[in-house]
């Protein structure tokens, strides 16, 4: 099962701070409480969306196989969506412009994209892909977040091959 979610996160970067875009971090856990692995792959933002206080931000992408469900999660610097669903759009490198209603968890935090094939052409399109574009509306105005995808073929397979 894919999940695609927005988190609302306030990603807060001092000028002059170095980040790493383009290079995807590869993180493994267990649970103690089930022991359940859960395996991530996470990219950050090459570009720094200002936040709604106005200060630089990073988004994040994240690509997570917990249990044996698949997540997709952007994170939204400072943005609160107030509202149960949103639209966001999205594109890979040149391709189309994707438009897709994402439903909003709590209001502010997370919104969860739960229609599959979306999910999975997301995921198709990241691993072959050199840039993300991801827009979000939310009561700051529209905030775009994008993503060096620098080798997400590996990132992707990696996911796919925990779950």
């Amino acid at each position: 099962m894919f999940k695609m979610l927005a988190a609302a996160a306030l990603l807060v970067v001092a000028q002059g701070d170095e980040f790493k875009s383009g290079i995807w971090e590869a993180r493994e856990d267990f649970s103690a409480l089930d022991g359940k692995r859960s395996l991530s792959q996470t990219l950050l933002s090459k570009n720094r969306p200002l936040n709604s206080l106005g200060r630089p931000s990073i988004g994040m992408l994240k690509l997570r196989c917990s249990g044996r469900e698949i997540d997709a999660i952007v994170a939204v610097p400072g943005a609160f969506f107030g509202t149960r669903s949103m639209v966001v759009k999205w594109r890979v490198d040149s391709s189309p412009i994707r438009e897709e209603a994402w439903l909003s968890v709590d209001g502010h935090t997370y919104a969860a994209m739960t229609i599959n094939k979306p999910a999975q052409r997301l995921l198709d399109e990241i691993a072959m892909g050199r840039e993300l574009v991801v827009q979000v509306h939310g009561y700051s105005g529209n905030t775009e977040i994008v993503f060096d995808l620098g080798d997400a073929q590996a990132a992707v397979n990696s996911v796919r091959q925990a779950c």
